[in-house]
């Protein structure tokens, strides 16, 4: 998580745990470059990828997994546009992943317990208003020690 100089960055008490927020408007776009770039970093780690979205409407719930591709996923991303979404890495195929996820935890302990449990080595979480997010990396340098 070093040199984003336009997101707000915070460590949190969990390690390989940061919470990354857009700025209110000041640099929005460079902003959302660098949370771009988050992703692509990520990819470089682990090249296989899994979206977990909930679409929560008054009269309609609809939750689903899907596997996008890395030249697809900045896209796909911003096609969601509202958040609610969990993005998981993989260093395997996690093809026929199934889980079901009831809540999507929005703290970093909850993030790495799921992210276990289904045996992705990062996430990124997405806040319904897609500001937040919360990205884990359980192979950065600070987590080794856990």
């Amino acid at each position: 998580m070093e040199g984003l100089k336009h997101l707000k960055v915070h460590t949190t008490d969990v390690a390989g745990v940061w919470d990354v927020t857009l700025p209110l408007l000041l640099n929005h776009q460079a902003a959302k470059r660098e949370r771009d770039s988050i992703v692509t970093t990520l990819l470089g780690k682990f090249p296989f990828l899994a979206l977990y979205s909930s679409l929560d409407w008054p009269a309609e719930r609809e939750l689903w997994w899907s596997f996008p591709t890395a030249t697809d996923i900045l896209s796909t991303l911003e096609s969601l546009y509202e958040g609610g979404w969990a993005l998981f890495f993989f260093d395997r195929n996690p093809a026929g992943l199934a889980a079901t996820i009831d809540v999507v935890p929005t703290d970093g302990n909850g993030v790495l317990k799921l992210c276990n449990s289904i045996g992705s080595r990062a996430a990124i979480v997405s806040w319904f208003d897609d500001r937040e997010w919360i990205v884990a990396d359980q192979t950065d340098s600070k987590s080794a020690n856990r």
